[in-house]
């Protein structure tokens, strides 16, 4: 039986992860709400490509049916969200080596917070798009319009989709 107890959303931090994170800012309240806005439920797959701690990881395996979350480092505290929530399916590991070898057509909801330059974020988009099912959400982390984010998740998101329609 899978724990679905919600992760505190006002106090589960990312400290020490860049000053952005350190000012009394949550970014999981966001998250929350884009799960609520695009309700995901207990027959939701969740793909999350860059795990680091597991802090998101937990949130999205309160609502969905199962996350498969991949990262190259398997830190204490991710290890110890796993243990206690039992539909986080971890995969340690390369992105480009395990993503490819994913069901296509089988994840509704795609998370992206895995290395940030430019090309990363282009790969991990490319590599992950077929293995989202039609009306699915990709959304990821760090998108923001600042004149250095253009080298990373800014522009890559924006050189990927600036001739898709997005619905």
């Amino acid at each position: 039986m899978t724990n679905k107890q919600k992760p505190n959303l006002y106090e589960e931090r990312m400290n020490g992860y860049g000053g952005g994170y350190n000012n009394s800012q949550n970014y999981l309240k966001g998250l929350d709400d884009l799960c609520k806005f695009h309700k995901m439920g207990n027959d939701h797959k969740v793909l999350e490509l860059g795990t680091n701690d597991g802090v998101s990881t937990v949130l999205f395996a309160y609502y969905a049916d199962s996350v498969t979350c991949i990262d190259n480092v398997l830190s204490s505290k991710l290890q110890s969200n796993i243990t206690t929530n039992n539909n986080i399916i971890f995969k340690h590991g390369d992105i480009e080596s395990i993503v490819p070898n994913l069901p296509d057509n089988y994840f509704d909801f795609i998370y992206i917070d895995a290395a940030h330059e430019k090309e990363s974020v282009l790969r991990d988009i490319k590599i992950s798009l077929p293995k989202l099912k039609i009306n699915g959400v990709i959304c990821g982390h760090d998108y923001v319009n600042e004149p250095l984010q253009e080298m990373g998740v800014l522009g890559a998101v924006n050189e990927f989709f600036k001739d898709k329609t997005i619905n």
